[in-house]
C-alpha cells in the first residue's frame, strides 16, 4: 500500500525531538538515552526493542510513536500484520515465549508500575535474560513511557499518510 511504502521511514517523517529544540541540554540527553537504549541493551535484539515500543506507545494512546514503531516492528520482524495482531489481542500466533513475556513486562510496567514485578522478573529470567538484561528491559519501557507523555503533553500529530496506516491496523 501507498502508505506504508511512504512511511518505511516514518520515524524519520518528522523528528519528534524537534519540539525540544529550544532546550538543547535536554535534547541531548533524550538523544543519548535513545542511543543507550538502542545500542547499550546488548540482550535484547532490535525486534524486542521494537516490540516493546510499540507496545507501550500503543497502550500509552501515542499513535504517533505507535505507528512509527509498529512498521519498524513490521519491518524487522517479516510480518506486515504483526502490530494488527498485537493491537487485536492476537498475538500468540506470531510471537516466542520470550517475546510474549516481553509484552507482558510492558504492558505491567505501563498501567500497573506499582504492582510487584517479580513473577515476570523470574520468567524473563527462565527466557534467557541476565539481571542486567532485565534491567534493560526496564530501561527501554520506562524511556518509551517517558517519550509518549513528552511528546502527547507537547502536542504532536501524526502525519495524515501515517494515520491511514494506525487506523488500517485498528488503532482508535
Amino acid at each position: 500500500m501507498e502508505e506504508e511504502k511512504r512511511s518505511r521511514n516514518a520515524g524519520r517523517d518528522f523528528d519528534p525531538f524537534d519540539a525540544f529544540k529550544h532546550r538543547p541540554v535536554l535534547l541531548k540527553t533524550l538523544r543519548t538515552l535513545r542511543k543507550e537504549c538502542r545500542l547499550g541493551t546488548r540482550e535484547l535484539t532490535d525486534m524486542e526493542i521494537e516490540l516493546l515500543a510499540f507496545r507501550v506507545s500503543q497502550l500509552n494512546g501515542c499513535a504517533y510513536c505507535a505507528v512509527g514503531h509498529g512498521l519498524r516492528l513490521a519491518s524487522l520482524s517479516r510480518n506486515k500484520d504483526l502490530p494488527a495482531q498485537l493491537i487485536s489481542g492476537s498475538r500468540e500466533q506470531s510471537l516466542t515465549p520470550r517475546q510474549m513475556v516481553l509484552l507482558e513486562m510492558a504492558e505491567q510496567l505501563t498501567l500497573r508500575p506499582g504492582e510487584n514485578h517479580e513473577h515476570l522478573v523470574e520468567r524473563l529470567q527462565k527466557a534467557g535474560l541476565s539481571k542486567e538484561g532485565v534491567l534493560d528491559v526496564v530501561l527501554v519501557n520506562s524511556y518509551f513511557n517517558f517519550l509518549n507523555r513528552m511528546l502527547q503533553g507537547s502536542g504532536q500529530e501524526l502525519p495524515a499518510h501515517l494515520q491511514k496506516v494506525a487506523t488500517r491496523w485498528g488503532m482508535k
